[in-house]
């Protein structure tokens, strides 16, 4: 059964506006000056608009995709890590879709210190914190 729907539903997906071929969008760059990247990232609520349909989600800076960090080996990166989200009232519970308001930053694929508070997942960055 699911297999017959399948190409059903991909065909019906495809002619919606935002799956349409369009040309990509590089994000601004952030790049370290003297062996250091100290900037801001704001996480905030906003709207994204292409070909006509528009979106409201989370973003980065006011972008989306958001701002691309560059680094080279042996730079510090410092990130002051905004949450701008509302307060939603929800809170946290453990292994469960929960806290919408509540965010992390952390990275995939640096070699990166193992000391606190470094790249620690388990951090929850609530409303109007940084």
């Amino acid at each position: 059964m699911i297999a017959s729907i399948l190409p059903l539903a991909w065909n019906l997906l495809a002619t919606l506006p935002f799956l349409e071929a369009a040309d990509l969008v590089e994000p601004p760059v952030i790049s370290s000056r003297g062996g250091v990247l100290d900037t801001t990232i704001t996480f905030a609520r906003g709207t994204h608009s292409r070909d006509g349909f528009t979106i409201t989600t989370r973003m980065l800076n006011g972008l989306l995709p958001g701002p691309t960090l560059k680094i080279k080996p042996g730079d510090i990166l410092q990130v002051n890590f905004q949450n701008n989200l509302v307060d939603q009232g929800i809170p946290y519970i453990h292994n469960r879709p929960s806290a919408p308001d509540e965010s992390n930053l952390h990275f995939h694929g640096l070699h990166i210190s193992g000391e606190e508070p470094s790249d620690d997942v388990l951090i929850h960055l609530g409303p109007g914190k940084s």
